[in-house]
This record gives C-alpha cells, structure tokens and sequence, in this order.
C-alpha cells in the first residue's frame, strides 16, 4: 500500500486530507509542520508527500527547500487556499511536483 506524508496546520483540513487518501487505499502519516514532518521522514519512507503552503514555524516552501537538500526524488505536491503566482513559481522551482 502506497504511504503519503501529509503536512498540514490546520487540524481539519489535514484530517480530510488524510481520510480522502485512506478511502483511496493510501496509508497515511501525519505532521502539523514542516519541522514535525523533516524529523519524521527520517525514520520512516514514503512514496509521496502533500504539504500545506502556509504554515507557522516552516513554511511548506521552507519544507520543500529542506526536504529536496536531503532527497530529490519522492514527489511533492504543494497545496493551498491562496492564489499567487509567485508562490506557484516558488514551489516548482524548488522542486515540487505538483502544486493544487
């Protein structure tokens, strides 16, 4: 079964996040931050991640920019209520794989 790291603040969104992907088949593994999320991928694999833009402590750019340092392969998808081109820009080319 394909496992998903979901990274998220808000408690509800990534709880639907989460139980749409589960009712796909998908396991999945929370973290409220992307501090939370980079100690957890350190002991654990996934085959992909979604994570929140706008985040307190570590933003989901500030994640991404971390994550790819260490691994450049796992995709991750970006998402988020605001609409910026700038922050789209900043996303891909920091190395995310989708952006919704």
């Amino acid at each position: 079964m394909p496992r998903i790291l979901v990274i998220d603040d808000e408690p509800e969104l990534r709880e639907f996040v989460v139980m749409s992907l589960e009712l796909n088949n998908f396991e999945t593994v929370e973290a409220e931050n992307g501090k939370k999320a980079l100690s957890i991928l350190e002991g654990e694999d996934f085959d992909c991640i979604v994570s929140d833009v706008e985040m307190p402590e570590m933003t989901g750019p500030e994640f991404l920019k971390s994550f790819r340092d260490i691994n450049k392969i796992i995709p991750v998808i970006m998402l988020t209520g605001v609409k910026s081109l700038n922050t789209v820009v900043e996303v891909m080319k920091a190395g995310a794989q989708d952006y919704l």
